[in-house]
């Protein structure tokens, strides 16, 4: 289930390309920071429903980096 690919950049200069639901979910589920706040759980929940074809991708890609702005985590969402 791909999307328009995000780059994000953690702190410690990581830098990760997700483009689909599932790639989205495994950065979520091992490389994400400890403190997780409300916009984590959502994009988890979303990468779920998307799982389950209740969700589109596009709305995965959103709810991801709308985590990645509430980790502090640097996102470059540029569209090609």
């Amino acid at each position: 289930m791909a999307f328009e690919h995000v780059t994000i950049t953690d702190r410690m200069r990581l830098i990760r390309r997700v483009s689909c639901v599932e790639s989205a979910a495994e950065v979520l589920a091992k490389y994400w920071p400890k403190n997780c706040g409300e916009k984590y759980a959502a994009a988890q929940q979303a990468c779920l429903e998307a799982g389950a074809g209740q969700l589109d991708p596009d709305e995965v890609r959103r709810a991801f980096i709308d985590a990645a702005k509430e980790a502090s985590i640097y996102v470059n969402e540029r569209s090609r």
